[in-house]
């Protein structure tokens, strides 16, 4: 087995030593966006340092950054609401990454030394550029590490000057039965049970981004029938709809107030949708959304 390659641990919780990685990350737009987000958010204090415990932001070097790997576990978004057990610890980690595309063999060796394939049951690589998902999955398969199962995505932005262009024509009317309001912590079981990728800490990724985040919900008097999410790394996503209310264009109406809170903050609007989610992707590129690269989930489960 060939060394442990050096790193660096930056303190999230330092704003200077974080802008240093969030500077890297610039360079990499649009591929790097929602990792840039993500970070700049822990900056600003919305996602709080403690609320991803435990967690370490590794580089490879502070004065010449090419890999930037964060392990940090969502499942202590649960702890702001209910105590986690030792088993829930143990569970999962999350783990966001870049690095330089001529960096490959730096980037196997770090994620060979540094991700905790024996310490947790299960690990999620999110939002990462395609072309990592099959150096990722030959190491696991290589080293007999555990099962992988990978979801390709492409990664849509909104031009802002399109969409501005094209709300001046848009004909979407707000039924007016229908009330768009934020939602709520008691929306969240709701948005849960629905959501086809419900997992351990789903509830109460929710719940958190609800509080922390910009969410907004379609109302039929106090039942809801559809949302929109802001995810804490800045995407938008969970847009869906109930069967009862579908074809009343309650999702672009929604996707469409909230691209324009988030152009209010002078924030650029993203999304991730599945490769074969052919109905999303038509009603984004509808307001104004154009491909702008490849993303990858994958979920490494331990033998």
């Amino acid at each position: 087995m060939n060394s442990a390659p050096p790193v660096h641990e930056i303190d999230i919780a330092d704003k200077q030593s974080l802008q240093s990685v969030i500077n890297f990350l610039v360079g990499y737009f649009p591929d790097s966006l929602a990792f840039y987000y993500f970070l700049s958010a822990i900056q600003q204090n919305t996602i709080k340092p403690k609320d991803l415990w435990p967690n370490q932001l590794l580089v490879n070097d502070k004065n010449d950054i090419k890999c930037v790997l964060f392990i940090y576990s969502l499942m202590s978004f649960k702890n702001t609401y209910e105590p986690t057990t030792e088993d829930e610890k143990s569970m999962r980690s999350d783990i966001s990454f870049f690095c330089d595309n001529k960096e490959d063999q730096l980037f196997v060796s770090i994620i060979q030394h540094y991700v905790p394939w024996s310490k947790v049951k299960k690990i999620v690589f999110t939002d990462f550029p395609h072309r990592f998902s099959s150096i990722i999955e030959s190491f696991i398969r290589e080293n007999n590490l555990g099962d992988a199962h990978t979801v390709n995505c492409q990664q849509m932005e909104l031009n802002k000057e399109t969409f501005i262009e094209k709300c001046k024509t848009m004909t979407y009317t707000c039924p007016s039965d229908i009330i768009i309001r934020p939602l709520t912590l008691s929306d969240a079981s709701t948005i849960n049970e629905l959501w086809e990728h419900k997992s351990e800490i789903s509830l109460y990724r929710f719940m958190y981004e609800i509080e922390h985040l910009l969410s907004y919900g379609a109302f039929r008097g106090e039942t809801l029938m559809s949302w929109c999410m802001r995810k804490y790394n800045g995407c938008v996503a969970n847009v869906f709809t109930k069967p009862e209310a579908r074809r009343l264009g309650l999702a672009s109406i929604l996707n469409v107030f909230m691209a324009s809170k988030i152009l209010e903050q002078e924030e650029r609007v993203f999304s991730f949708v599945i490769n074969n989610n052919t109905a999303s992707i038509s009603m984004l590129e509808k307001l104004g959304y154009k491909r702008t690269g490849d993303a990858d989930w994958l979920v490494f489960t331990a033998k």
